[in-house]
């Protein structure tokens, strides 16, 4: 017996049910032959198999096509949920706004109730405890570098997906709530300056304050941390761009603290693109 040559190369890989599903879907289907008809047509568990395999693919694809919002189909944004869900109320959904595999999508909440639809991303953390600061010498006193493990204020939403949701709208806004105790954060009544205000540090590091040019500036909606009494009070710090990269607010600088009777706590919004 003569010597045995070399192997041949291996043959083509056996079918697999998704393979047969979707060869099965660009066939015609068998014509129909009869109740009586006693052909080889009898249901056989692969034939089962091929067919949930085709219900299943057809599913994923609506999904892609018409992606709800839920986490089984995350849509880009809350526009998109809306577009395919006219009566979509207000409330948590899922997006992935970067369109890759659906296991990075984030929980968001879509405000669909204004002209405008919002696609607002959620703080890790809603209000800190109360901090004090005796005999503190820096200032300002940047909150999240010296207070929280990752030196900024976090928010459930990779830094990718943030960055993809900058791309994708047109304006960005966001509230900071200063909560004071003996501690201005905007205007001091007593002085009558802003010299004392907080500073806000961006996602995409610039700063904004009470004094700083025009474009670089947030506005205050309320300001009850001008009266040095021993209560509590709150200011509260809005930011409205059309510089989508600026938002959400990374960090919080405060000028008036140190005093042993002075405590603050800060309150974190959602960022909200439209």
């Amino acid at each position: 017996m003569g010597e045995m040559g070399q192997p041949g190369s291996p043959g083509i890989p056996g079918p697999s049910v998704y393979g047969a599903a979707m060869q099965g879907w660009f066939q015609r289907a068998p014509v129909f032959k009869g109740p009586g008809y006693q052909g080889d047509e009898a249901k056989t568990q692969e034939k089962e198999d091929v067919f949930k395999a085709l219900k299943d693919i057809t599913e994923e694809l609506r999904k892609l096509k018409f992606p709800d919002g839920s986490k089984e189909a995350p849509a880009r944004t809350c526009q998109q949920i809306k577009k395919n869900k006219p009566d979509a109320e207000d409330g948590y959904y899922w997006v992935d706004p970067n369109a890759g595999v659906k296991l990075d999508a984030i929980r968001v909440y879509c405000d669909f109730r204004s002209k405008k639809i919002y696609t607002c991303v959620l703080p890790a953390m809603n209000i800190t405890d109360e901090h004090t600061a005796p005999g503190a010498t820096q200032s300002p006193l940047w909150y999240a570098s010296q207070h929280l493990q990752d030196g900024e204020i976090p928010y459930q939403s990779k830094v990718v997906q943030i960055k993809f949701l900058q791309s994708l709208h047109d304006k960005a806004e966001q509230e900071i709530t200063f909560h004071c105790k003996n501690s201005v954060a905007y205007r001091d009544a007593q002085s009558k300056s802003k010299d004392r205000a907080i500073l806000l540090t961006t996602f995409n590091g610039d700063w904004l304050g009470a004094n700083n040019k025009k474009k670089f500036r947030y506005k205050v909606t309320e300001d009850g941390c001008q009266v040095k009494d021993g209560s509590w009070g709150k200011t509260v710090f809005e930011v409205k761009t059309k510089k989508t990269n600026r938002l959400p607010i990374v960090d919080v600088g405060i000028a008036d603290i140190g005093q042993q009777d002075q405590a603050f706590r800060v309150e974190v919004g959602r960022v909200c693109f439209s």
